[in-house]
């Protein structure tokens, strides 16, 4: 039906403005649909894979329209079910749904109609059990079309629902190596969109305006005063890298580096504009202290214990010397937070040991070679050791 004005007095100035289920403004429909019949019911939106209890309501209008009342009373119906996607290109898989009829089993509600009965009480109200796995927006539409005592009969319905992630599920797998571009086997990073049974949502990312996730970081230890802080932002300061694949059938695989020593903390966040984000739920997850990540290498500088006026530095056998043991990532850089004694929260140092061997092939013997892990400050440990010839 379409509203309009006719004989107004004085005419109006201005165009009709309708406002129909909205305010009235300029442009707006002025069409409505009255209907005689129809089923009605809301399915909420959810977390994919956790069943909801749906009330069917069969609605007749009486008293010329004036209100709504039961259209099936103490009966039960065959009600036709087709459910299709309008966020995807086409539903993946089938919703599940059972009708509260006698002996009513869990049937599939696709693209092709199908029959599931529902039981109605005095008021006109049935209700069916509905599960949907999958990630996305799905229409689900009702008819019923009368036969005999009831041909002319024509009832139809339909609602929509969102179905989200329980969670994106976010997994590092190592080897966790400080460092950037010298990292040639670097730390992975997998993020997954799991349902309420923790199946994956393959749908997720596959939408037609596809979903995607930012990552940010979430913390790393260690932290204080004296610690490197991971910083992802772009810019000189960047020390976190990361290269993640586009979301694609509930799944997104991509490379973590850092160029320094410790654990880090992420998390995944939905991208605003999908069609989640319409859901009023949080699509996100999150992955705490991964790692650690760990020097590349370490470097030995030996300061002589001898230094003469024009000679070269020396030492003798069994005397100590000075040797400084410096924690490398792969570009060469100081690891600072490889740490045992500074002002930092956690400690990630670990002891190592020295070992010598003489160049000439004279035996002997290196003593004074454990490096403790305390003896690390930011990133650099000194130590006396001393090596002596067992033939003097």
């Amino acid at each position: 039906m379409t509203a309009s004005i006719s004989g107004a007095s004085p005419a109006a100035q201005n165009a009709l403005r309708c406002g129909m289920g909205v305010s009235a403004g300029t442009g707006n429909s002025c069409v409505y649909t009255a209907d005689q019949t129809k089923f009605k019911f809301d399915v909420p939106h959810h977390i994919g894979g956790v069943p909801q209890t749906v009330v069917v309501n069969a609605l007749r209008s009486v008293e010329n329209g004036a209100r709504c009342a039961a259209a099936f009373a103490t009966t039960e119906k065959s009600v036709m079910f087709t459910c299709t996607s309008t966020s995807h290109s086409s539903l993946t898989g089938s919703v599940a749904l059972q009708g509260n009829g006698t002996g009513a089993a869990m049937g599939v509600c696709n693209g092709v109609a199908k029959s599931h009965t529902l039981k109605f009480d005095s008021n006109g109200q049935a209700s069916m059990n509905l599960s949907y796995a999958n990630a996305g927006e799905t229409s689900i539409a009702a008819s019923y079309t009368g036969t005999g005592a009831e041909a002319g009969l024509s009832m139809s319905g339909s609602d929509s629902f969102i179905t989200v992630p329980k969670t994106l599920s976010m997994v590092a797998t190592g080897p966790f190596v400080a460092g950037n571009a010298g990292v040639t086997s670097p730390a992975t990073l997998t993020i997954t969109a799991l349902n309420n049974d923790d199946q994956v949502m393959t749908a997720f990312g596959n939408e037609i305006s596809p979903a995607g996730v930012t990552v940010s970081l979430a913390g790393q230890s260690p932290t204080g005063a004296d610690a490197k802080l991971a910083v992802m932002a772009a810019g000189p300061t960047q020390n976190v890298f990361l290269s993640m694949s586009s979301l694609a059938s509930g799944l997104a695989t991509g490379t973590l580096r850092w160029t320094e020593v410790g654990t880090l903390g992420l998390a995944a966040t939905l991208n605003p504009g999908s069609v989640y984000s319409n859901s009023g739920l949080p699509v996100s997850g999150s992955i705490g202290a991964f790692g650690p990540f760990v020097p590349h290498h370490f470097d030995v500088e030996v300061t002589q214990a001898c230094a003469a006026s024009g000679k070269s530095p020396f030492t003798y056998s069994g005397q100590p010397f000075t040797a400084q043991v410096i924690a490398r990532n792969t570009e060469g850089a100081t690891t600072i937070n490889h740490d045992g004694r500074s002002a930092m929260s956690a400690y990630f140092a670990k002891a190592v040991t020295l070992s010598g061997v003489s160049s000439t092939g004279s035996s002997g013997s290196l003593t004074g070679t454990a490096v403790l892990a305390s003896d690390f400050a930011k990133g650099v440990a000194t130590v006396t050791p001393t090596y002596a010839f067992t033939t003097k």
